[in-house]
């Protein structure tokens, strides 16, 4: 599959885990509906894991529960920084197979210049881990749906 079906296959789950992190900051927030979607309109996955993670040291979370959360958090972390990588600084071909990501055009210091070489196994890996915490958080919203109140 060309490279570029395989950015649009990676995408679109971004939004669905964008809604699914708004459910869970909203329940771990403790407030009601109307007040979240006041609130915490437009925060995006970052924010949306800032924000639970600063909810769980205000709240002292066991460190068991702390753990359940962190590992979606870590790999999420990394995917969203490669969607953000690809959707701001695209991707050009280096040969056949083989793509560059890089803020180099965009960086105003040699060091901060970012590359990442992808390719669709890259991308197809990606959105198997797209697809896989996605499971995570939909298995995490039925829990919370059954013990509603944010134990600590």
């Amino acid at each position: 599959m060309p490279i570029i079906l395989r950015l649009v296959a990676l995408f679109p789950a971004f939004s669905d885990i964008e809604a699914s992190m708004q459910a869970t900051l909203w329940h771990f927030a403790g407030v009601s509906t109307p007040t979240a979607q006041a609130v915490f309109s437009g925060t995006r996955i970052e924010g949306a894991m800032q924000f639970i993670n600063r909810i769980a040291d205000a709240q002292r979370w066991k460190k068991s529960k702390r753990n359940q959360i962190q590992h979606i958090f870590t790999q999420l972390g990394h995917l969203n920084k490669l969607r953000n990588e690809i959707l701001h600084y695209g991707a050009w071909m280096l040969a056949p197979g083989a793509w560059i990501v890089s803020n180099k055009e965009f960086a105003h210091m040699i060091e901060r210049i970012r590359s990442i070489q992808i390719s669709p196994e890259t991308l197809r890996e990606a959105t198997a881990d797209v697809e896989n915490i996605q499971a995570r958080l939909k298995a995490l919203a039925r829990l919370l749906a059954i013990n509603p109140s944010p134990a600590k």
